[in-house]
């Protein structure tokens, strides 16, 4: 079940992913993540994994809210103009 709401999730970010990751530490940063979830999982530390988990899609979740209000509100001196490509 784990795998399938994953793998719909990451089909329906694909885009999202292209620009997220343009960054290279964004990239290590979530590595490292994943890994450590995957090191609880494989421990069989169900409170550690669901900790993990919850902390990175907060992360996760707060960047794209915090991009998404960047370009939404208007702030004075800065163009209007979206950070990534349409």
């Amino acid at each position: 079940m784990f795998y399938r709401i994953v793998k719909i999730f990451y089909l329906m970010t694909e885009k999202r992913r292209l620009i997220y990751f343009q960054n290279p530490q964004r990239c290590v940063a979530s590595h490292a993540e994943h890994v450590r979830i995957y090191e609880a999982l494989a421990m069989r530390d169900r409170a550690r994994a669901v900790e993990l988990v919850h902390s990175h899609l907060q992360g996760v979740d707060g960047y794209w809210h915090d991009l998404i209000d960047a370009t939404t509100l208007p702030t004075p001196g800065r163009s209007q103009e979206p950070p990534f490509p349409s």
